[in-house]
């Protein structure tokens, strides 16, 4: 059995994710007080949309295995993508660890080699929960829903 922990000092706004012995992940958290202010405005996000995704998932998780990755089940969470990787859809899955994991499997579509990579940061990331929530209610109608976790993709 695995000896994973969380390590959050609140006031240090450091934390680590150790597995076993291991300092497998460290960073900084903090609670935003202007949410908007560290957000990138959404129509400037909605403005940029210069290239095409033309990637479907199927295409995605096709040239990731040619490059060597194994994803299955939630971790397949890339729905389209731009050839680049500059963009692209994740799909919510209920899952932070996933969701997080495909933010870094769009980083590996935008390199352009056929070498394994991995890439191992993300310098910044803003979660507006309330938001969040509320993209989720306002797409309940094109959410996919996961039921059988060991289905092969």
């Amino acid at each position: 059995m695995q000896n994973n922990k969380i390590y959050i000092n609140i006031a240090d706004e450091k934390f680590e994710i150790t597995e076993g012995d291991s300092v497998v992940v460290t960073g900084t958290v903090y609670e935003a007080l202007n949410l908007e202010q560290e957000m990138i405005p959404i129509n400037l996000l909605l403005g940029n949309n210069d290239e095409d995704e033309d990637m479907t998932a199927r295409d995605i998780y096709k040239e990731l295995k040619l490059r060597g990755y194994q994803y299955k089940g939630l971790f397949r969470g890339l729905k389209s993508a731009s050839i680049s990787g500059s963009q692209g859809h994740i799909a919510w899955k209920n899952n932070w660890e996933t969701f997080m994991d495909s933010m870094l499997q769009m980083q590996i579509i935008g390199y352009d080699t056929r070498e394994l990579c991995v890439p191992t940061s993300i310098q910044k990331l803003v979660i507006n929960p309330v938001l969040h929530a509320s993209k989720l209610r306002d797409n309940i109608d094109n959410a996919e829903v996961t039921r059988n976790m060991d289905k092969r993709n």
